[in-house]
């Protein structure tokens, strides 16, 4: 539902270096295309990601029972 897209804050957040990659609303959440670099000593198989989605305190009723698949919001 685009409109819960456009209430729903996200952050996407690289977990070994706590770089954020995005963070705002799920509807302006571009695809995310990183180069990420690390010197030879840290080079690893794995990256891990931290996604945090937050729907505000202050939203209204209207946001009841609106859906949104998963895929349509992470990498």
């Amino acid at each position: 539902d685009e409109k819960l897209a456009e209430a729903i804050k996200a952050e996407v957040r690289l977990v070994n270096t706590d770089q954020v990659l995005y963070e705002g609303t799920i509807a302006d959440m571009p695809e995310i295309d990183y180069v990420l670099t690390t010197d030879d000593d840290s080079q690893t198989d794995a990256l891990c990601y931290e996604i945090t989605v937050a729907l505000g305190t202050n939203a209204g009723n209207e946001y009841q029972n609106l859906s949104m698949p998963v895929a349509s919001f992470l990498l």
